[in-house]
């Protein structure tokens, strides 16, 4: 274990608003396109995840430049997803122009083996679990089911971590009739406009709200402290305000 406690960063509209530069003597997680909000801030994270299947090529090229070429952190790449870097997995969309070959990695670049039975699973689907997945404690195949959220929090819990804070999990999905682009993230450019509709919003709030609902419910079993320090509408953890826990 690192430390006694970690941070994990999501990316939900709330975070615009944390000051990050308080966290830089923390251990911290951030995710996915953590780095749009890197030109208004000083604070990097320690460990860094990509969890999703990327959605454009611009984000394979944006995760190549930003975290695996640019800044010096921990990067905890999805199995599939470091396929699709190192250029040995070429989605629909292209390959990225500035893949980087496995064996030219840095050490400093991991792959996690990804949980299959639950990959793409929605709160709709009749076979969603009824309990949170630990597969990452007896076969070392990591779940995120929900989001990407989940497969941190199995990261750090698997590292030995017991008090856990979240920021920027907000999960109030909506759609965003004024064109004025992303409403679901700190940045209004995380994704292009029109990128969710009513239908799929509904359904993404609601997965992510029951993954969080299982992970708090095993927590709480198996004595690990999630503490919610969010904005936004998710009430599985207790709650507590940033500076609170700062001071």
């Amino acid at each position: 274990m690192q430390g006694d406690r970690v941070f994990l960063i999501g990316n939900g509209p709330s975070l615009a608003d944390v000051p990050l530069e308080r966290l830089i003597p923390e251990t911290t997680f951030g995710m996915n396109l953590i780095h749009k909000i890197y030109p208004t801030t000083d604070w990097r994270p320690n460990h860094y995840m990509f969890s999703d299947h990327p959605q454009y090529l611009m984000h394979v090229e944006e995760l190549i430049d930003n975290h695996i070429l640019e800044e010096e952190y921990d990067v905890w790449l999805r199995e599939d997803v470091c396929e699709i870097v190192t250029g040995e997995y070429v989605p629909t969309f292209g390959k990225a122009h500035n893949c980087v070959p496995r064996d030219e990695l840095p050490e400093r670049v991991h792959y996690w083996p990804r949980c299959v039975e639950h990959v793409a699973m929605r709160y709709t689907d009749p076979l969603k679990p009824t309990e949170w997945c630990t597969k990452f404690l007896t076969e070392d195949v990591f779940c995120k089911f929900g989001s990407g959220m989940g497969a941190m929090l199995q990261h750090v819990i698997k590292w030995g971590y017991k008090d856990i804070f979240l920021l920027g999990c907000d999960c109030d999905y909506k759609i965003d009739h004024s064109g004025a682009g992303d409403p679901n993230h700190f940045s209004r450019d995380y994704h292009p406009a029109g990128f969710w509709d009513a239908e799929a919003v509904s359904i993404h709030d609601a997965t992510i709200r029951y993954g969080h609902e299982l992970t708090a419910y095993w927590a709480w079993q198996n004595g690990v402290n999630i503490i919610n320090l969010s904005g936004g509408g998710l009430e599985a953890y207790p709650r507590m305000k940033l500076e609170d826990v700062l001071e």
